[in-house]
């Protein structure tokens, strides 16, 4: 058997106000959690305007001039 309690239980009223502490606080997280992931998505929205706004590669891949040795530049050491 655990020991007696030291401490006399919540009152019917005590219980009712911790309830309602508890309930406040997570409506005010709540709500400040809501409030700042509605921020993000206009800025988000903005930036997906903005790349598309921005030009894409200017030179076709099809345009490149290629090396006179098949397009392989580095390391390109003719043999003897």
């Amino acid at each position: 058997m655990p020991p007696p309690r030291t401490e006399a239980p919540l009152t019917p009223d005590q219980i009712k106000k911790a309830t309602e502490e508890l309930a406040n606080e997570r409506e005010h997280l709540s709500t400040a959690t809501q409030s700042s992931s509605q921020a993000n998505p206009p800025t988000a929205k903005k930036a997906v305007a903005d790349a598309r706004k921005k030009p894409l590669a200017t030179t076709p891949t099809a345009a490149r001039t290629r090396a006179p040795n098949g397009g392989q530049t580095a390391g390109s050491d003719t043999k003897p």
